[in-house]
Formats: C-alpha cells, structure tokens, sequence
C-alpha cells in the first residue's frame, strides 16, 4: 500500500486518471470472479446431488401399495430429499412430510408431521405438546391462498428472520422473536432472537400433477435450512414442487389405510 501510494503522489493527473480506471477494472474483474465462482458452483452441487435425487424419484414411483401400512417408504423418501439438498446448498438441511389430521368438528385444520428426515428428529419431541393449525401458521395459509396456481403456491421464504409478521406455531415451542419500537429496530430485534432451527425454508402442497386431474391436498413436503440464502429460487421451487407431486400417490395410499374417511382439504377449507 505504501509503494502504491509512492507511486500515486509522483503521478501527473493524467497518469493518476489512467490507474484509478485500471484499478476499478481491476476491483470489477475481481467480483464477476468471485460471483462466476459461486455460480458455477452451485450448478455443479445440482450434479452431485442427483444421484439421491434420482433415487428419491425412483423410491417413490417403485414403492407398492401394500407397504404403505406404515410411513417407512416416504420416511427414506424424505431421507433423501434432506441429504440432497444439505449437498445441493451446501448447508445442513431437513425436511418432513405433514398431514391434516382428520377432527370430527373443527372451524380451523390441524396440522401432524407424518415423517423427518433423521437430522430433524429432535424436533418431534418439542413439538409433541402444540397444536399447529392453519390460521396460525404464515406457509400453510399462503399455500391455501394460492392453491391452484403453479406459480405460487409454493411457500418460499430463504430470510424467514427478515419476513414481517411471519407466525408460526413452532414459536411456542422455541420462543417468538422479539420485535422492538420504534419499528426500524425490528428486523434487527428479530435476528437477533431468533429460535426457529432454520431461517430458510420451501413449504410446497403435495398434490397430483397429472393433466386433467382435480387438485387435491393431502400434505405438504418442507424443506429447511439453519442458514439465511440457502435455497436458489429459479430452480429449488420447481425441485420441491416436483418432489411433492412424486410422493402424492404415496402419502395418499398412507392417508386411505389409516384413515379411510380422510376429506378433500379444499373441501373441508370452504
């Protein structure tokens, strides 16, 4: 720095003009390397990642009725799906199917993880005393809102911290950030309490995909991060859109046997 600076006072103002341009080209060379780096990074994470990514797909197309008379086929399903995305982020992920669980007279749906991936397991334990239903949950109301149209009714959110007035019901379990006046402290505030085990996550209904067939909910595939940015929204909305639709037959068969007079939630929601 000190020879730069030797150099910068002996240069005549036209010399001087000519390395400030050579230095900011230099400055911008630099970040259009570092942001192709990390570009062509996480496309190459995209690769690595199919191998368990195919097997998901594969799991779930090749698994028969009869052993959907317990969840351990979309448990390995839900397996894969969290070890793919830990590789594909490079960030630790997890993930769970949920199902609405069938009340006799209910004004509001409730909501029951049918399965976690095995890094996610601690979690039922807390949440085994809360009931999570659907007005008090930010994702799930967001997918009922845009049900139907494909190019939002997925949940996206990869700074959850940052999202004003996001609500969970997990915030009984793990503590509600704290919010402060005057209102510009907020995000702050909320950063810096902030309990919730991830900060990005990619919530998407399970339903059909095939042309021509009603739409119908029986769950919902999340996916999450401990990391704020982990999830690329070009792609990683459509993959988990994809994932769901894949395990819909599945969940489905699971939902008949265990319970045979489960109703359509876009029927029970109206």
């Amino acid at each position: 720095m000190v020879a730069v600076g030797a150099v910068w006072a002996k240069s005549q103002p036209d010399a001087r003009i000519g390395i400030f341009f050579l230095g900011l080209l230099a400055v911008l060379f630099f970040i259009v390397m570092v942001y192709q780096q990390f570009r062509y990074s996480r496309k190459a994470r995209y690769v690595e990642s199919l191998q368990m990514l195919t097997a998901a797909f594969l799991d779930a197309q090749d698994a028969s009725p009869e052993a959907m008379a317990n969840s351990e086929p979309i448990t390995s399903i839900t397996n894969l799906i969290a070890e793919a995305f830990t590789v594909l982020t490079g960030t630790q992920c997890a993930a769970c199917v949920k199902f609405v669980q069938p009340t006799a007279e209910s004004s509001d749906l409730e909501f029951v993880t049918l399965c976690r991936s095995t890094h996610s397991k601690d979690r039922d334990a807390a949440h085994g005393r809360v009931r999570h239903s659907l007005q008090k949950n930010s994702a799930l109301l967001w997918i009922f809102e845009h049900v139907g149209q494909p190019e939002m009714e997925v949940f996206f959110e990869d700074d959850l911290p940052g999202r004003p007035h996001y609500e969970n019901t997990s915030f009984e379990v793990y503590g509600k950030p704290k919010e402060d006046r005057p209102m510009f402290l907020n995000p702050l505030r909320r950063r810096m309490t902030w309990r919730l085990p991830y900060q990005s996550v990619i919530l998407s209904p399970i339903v059909p995909r095939l042309s021509g067939e009603k739409e119908k909910i029986v769950g919902f595939l999340a996916v999450d991060s401990r990391s704020r940015k982990a999830f690329y929204r070009r792609y990683d909305i459509q993959l988990v859109r994809s994932l769901a639709a894949a395990l819909h037959p599945l969940v489905y068969e699971w939902l008949s046997k265990k319970y045979p007079k489960q109703e359509n939630l876009n029927d029970k929601k109206g």
